[in-house]
């Protein structure tokens, strides 16, 4: 997911306990100047969590989020911090901190010169900005890596990539052998984001990228898909677990990522009776991903 920022974007640093860093997590889905919570990673039986933004946070209105969330989850108040990043460092960081890699048959740059070095067929360019999906997440090399897992004569129909940032999957998907690719966001910056990446991979017919809150948007409604991606967060996985089934074709796969392993039961709880088989659990640095077909 990715936001519009402006020159200067402000990174949070909260340290909390499982259910602080779930609640917080869901907490800032609603948030409109929330671009990407960017990490949360074990330490010493606590969760660093990083928000990045790109309005100038408040920190007492950020203390009164955390003492509400803290006594909802029944803990301590976690401290908070707070500092600039400018957005050129933010893009360069991305940029020089993660070079090409390569997951499966796919190779993923975020440099022009790396790009072009990379076999014709199966390379994507994915510039460093403030969109999420790069491929270095374990979120988002998961759904990589179960996608590949899709048998060959099983792709080659509609796919959809929900909640898209900044079009990694769709893409993978194209150069994967699926036709017909859908992407969507709710951010608009998302979408001008994805729809980018689609011109500068040259991939023709390039994914049609729209704006969309889940599958509001009439436009996803009116297929049924071989492969739906959904790399979010736990709590929309769940509400979606009672939509989603519904537009996967038969023979079709669900690709669900984004899910802290404390919150994998409540996912699967969700998604379960709903008409699709679990195949696959992937769990990468404290991440979860599933794997679901359509009988």
């Amino acid at each position: 997911m990715a936001k519009k920022s402006s020159h200067t974007i402000w990174q949070i640093d909260v340290m909390a306990d499982a259910a602080m860093a779930d609640a917080l997590l869901n907490h800032c889905q609603a948030l409109d100047d929330i671009v990407s919570l960017t990490h949360m990673v074990p330490k010493n039986n606590r969760i660093a969590c990083q928000i990045i933004c790109d309005q100038e946070p408040s920190l007492p209105h950020w203390h009164a989020r955390l003492a509400v969330l803290a006594l909802a989850c029944g803990c301590d108040v976690p401290a908070i911090t707070s500092r600039t990043i400018a957005t050129e460092e933010w893009q360069n960081f991305l940029q020089y901190t993660y070079p090409p890699i390569t997951l499966g048959r796919l190779h993923i740059a975020g440099d022009e010169q790396s790009w072009q070095r990379l076999p014709r067929h199966h390379r994507l360019w994915v510039k460093a900005t403030t969109a999420f999906g790069t491929g270095e997440h374990p979120t988002t090399a998961s759904c990589l890596t179960l996608m590949q897992a899709i048998p060959m004569h099983h792709r080659g129909g509609p796919m959809l990539d929900l909640g898209c940032g900044t079009g990694i999957l769709a893409l993978a998907a194209a150069r994967l052998g699926w036709q017909n690719i859908w992407a969507a966001d709710n951010d608009l910056e998302a979408v001008h984001v994805a729809r980018a990446h689609c011109r500068h991979n040259q991939i023709f017919p390039p994914p049609r990228v729209v704006q969309s809150l889940g599958m509001q948007n009439a436009l996803l409604r009116r297929r049924r898909y071989t492969l739906i991606v959904a790399n979010l967060f736990a709590r929309p996985l769940c509400l979606l677990g009672a939509v989603l089934p519904r537009y996967v074709a038969r023979g079709g796969y669900v690709v669900l990522s984004g899910i802290m392993a404390h919150q994998a039961n409540g996912v699967m709880s969700a998604w379960r009776g709903r008409g699709l088989k679990l195949l696959k659990k992937i769990c990468a640095s404290n991440w979860v991903s599933l794997l679901y077909c359509k009988p």
